[in-house]
């Protein structure tokens, strides 16, 4: 439920990337760090396209409230 509520869809392959680039660089603080924005840019991407879908009258997935 929490991480529906937060769109959390972004931030586990953000993390990923994240420490990867971390490991390249040598710094995977600086790594996670950018993986985590990447992924609430990424949720917050993911949202907008929702509400752009439900004010046409669409809803992004079957479960969601009319």
């Amino acid at each position: 439920m929490f991480q529906r509520d937060m769109g959390g869809n972004g931030m586990i392959p953000g993390i990923i990337i994240g420490i990867i680039v971390g490991a390249i660089f040598d710094n995977i603080g600086l790594g996670v760090a950018l993986g985590i924005i990447l992924g609430l840019l990424y949720d917050i991407n993911i949202k907008a396209k929702k509400k752009d879908k439900a004010a046409d009258g669409e809803t992004g997935s079957p479960d969601d409230p009319a």
